[in-house]
């Protein structure tokens, strides 16, 4: 797996796909439209992020949880981007179960989403299936992998396949898969066999991608 001029969402949804999915990873190579490439499979995978969140996850790329004066610069512009920094004392008083990012320090970090449904993500769909028909490198198994902060229930979940499906019949070229990462839920839409699956998300897992992830960087 080649690292080089990777993003912290590209390395993140690679981890996620085989701490989660058991995909193995070993042959994906960094690269552009798609972000990964696996000629041995024959998968191209992109990655991208939904508006409301990228302002979540590029601020991690910039900081050292190892240092308190980065931990305070994260939390006010947490804070500032439209999230919530909450003191773990008070997150436990109202019950709240999992932060959506851990750096290290005393508070729970939570995103308000007032878009509760699909609409941004289906415009990013769209804008990258148009890519995909006109200046991708196509493989055999195109996928695509989302990150939103969203959060859904199963019945919207189970609707949004037969959108994805009605939106991918309107082009020649598709995505066999579609991978969300929400704020609760991994979801998995294989459209070509028009069928979906969902998770939990698991928490520690997730800390210990973000922990595996974060050494990555710093080594390239």
């Amino acid at each position: 797996m080649d690292n080089e001029k990777v993003s912290y969402e590209e390395l993140v949804s690679l981890q996620i796909l085989n701490k989660f999915l058991n995909l193995d990873i070993t042959n994906f190579v960094k690269s552009e439209s798609p972000d990964w490439k696996n000629y041995n499979e024959n998968i191209g995978l992109e990655v991208t992020i939904v508006d409301d969140s990228k302002k979540f996850f590029s601020e991690l790329e910039k900081i050292n949880k190892n240092k308190i004066k980065d931990r305070d610069k994260f939390r006010k512009r947490y804070i500032k981007n439209g999230g919530y920094a909450i003191p773990k004392e008070t997150a436990q008083m109202l019950n709240l179960k999992s932060s959506m990012i851990d750096i290290g320090d005393e508070y729970f970090y939570l995103i308000y989403s007032q878009d509760n449904n699909f609409e941004k993500i289906n415009r990013q769909f769209i804008n990258k299936i148009k890519k995909l028909n006109n200046n991708f490198y196509l493989f055999k198994d195109n996928r695509l992998f989302i990150f939103a902060t969203i959060y859904v229930d199963d019945k919207k979940i189970k609707n949004e396949l037969e959108t994805l499906i009605l939106e991918s019949s309107k082009y020649k070229y598709k995505y066999n898969v579609i991978y969300m990462i929400l704020l609760h839920k991994l979801c998995v839409f294989d459209l070509e066999n028009k069928k979906y699956t969902h998770m939990n998300i698991d928490k520690k897992l997730m800390d210990e991608i973000n922990i595996d992830v974060e050494k990555k960087i710093k080594q390239i």
